[in-house]
């Protein structure tokens, strides 16, 4: 069985030549892997081990946006000050559709409005592309334009009540990834992680655009990097769009292994080399 959780984490405590990055999909494995890791040194070595980098891939991004901007005075945000943007924003916003002649949105429907606006923004879908789209809309014909008006001019005024200095959870990626496109992004990242650093990712079965899209400038970088997807292409997959997924994957320049026959092939003790940017779709 290719890349078991088991033998990653007993890569993580007996290579100690190695920083390893393990970014795994929620809060709660992070966690439990991170008991794991700290149970199963002390019950070998009798000594703690140094705060294992177990953490979600929001986590891993919010590390590297520090150390990119670490010389911008940005601020994050919370949920609940995000929310109180949106209402500042709704008061500035001529919402035909959803105000009508009131001043301010029902709260139930400006609540479900904010929903889809970050939602469209973790989809890396930013207001000038609505923008695009509701010119597309307007030559087709479609019906109710004035819903996706109102979305486009809520997402604009919301995104002018963040400004240069505020950043909400949503932009972290879409933040990270504008300045890595205009950048010598593989020196940017070389000079964040030392040389020797690992990164694994491991339990994903899907990835936003933003996300894929940040993760293809590990290409051509001094990181070992891996991203392992419990996927089998002659059983078909767990989850239909993993093959859509690694396919994305392989198109940014990642190279695609196929465990179960580097298993198969290879003694029971072998050891597989990661040095290169390469995603693992095995069983």
């Amino acid at each position: 069985m290719p890349f078991l959780l088991d033998d990653i984490l007993q890569l993580i405590l007996n290579d100690k030549s190695k920083k390893y990055y393990l970014i795994v999909p929620t809060g709660k494995m992070s966690r439990k892997i991170k008991l794991d890791l700290v149970f199963n040194n002390f019950s070998h070595t009798t000594s703690p081990i140094k705060d294992p980098k177990v953490m979600t891939l929001n986590k891993f991004a919010e590390i590297f946006f520090n150390n990119l901007f670490a010389d911008k005075n940005y601020r994050k945000i919370s949920d609940a000050f995000s929310r109180v943007l949106f209402e500042e924003a709704d008061e500035l916003s001529n919402l035909q559709f959803f105000k009508g002649n009131n001043k301010k949105s029902n709260p139930v429907i400006l609540d479900k409005l904010s929903n889809i606006i970050l939602g469209l923004k973790e989809d890396g879908i930013l207001p000038f592309n609505l923008e695009k789209d509701l010119e597309n809309v307007h030559h087709s014909g479609i019906s109710h334009i004035q819903k996706y008006q109102d979305i486009y001019e809520l997402y604009k005024n919301y995104e002018i009540k963040l400004g240069d200095n505020l950043i909400d959870s949503k932009s972290i990626l879409i933040k990270i990834n504008q300045k890595l496109i205009n950048s010598d992004y593989a020196k940017l990242i070389n000079n964040i992680f030392d040389k020797d650093t690992v990164v694994i990712f491991y339990g994903f079965t899907e990835f936003r655009q933003p996300e894929i899209q940040f993760l293809s400038f590990f290409n051509n970088t001094n990181l070992d990097f891996a991203i392992n997807f419990d996927f089998s292409s002659i059983n078909g997959p767990l989850f239909g769009n993993l093959n859509e997924i690694i396919s994305n994957f392989v198109s940014v320049g990642f190279l695609k292994y196929d465990t179960d026959i580097m298993y198969n092939q290879a003694a029971p003790d072998a050891q597989f080399d990661i040095s290169d940017p390469h995603i693992s779709p095995g069983k």
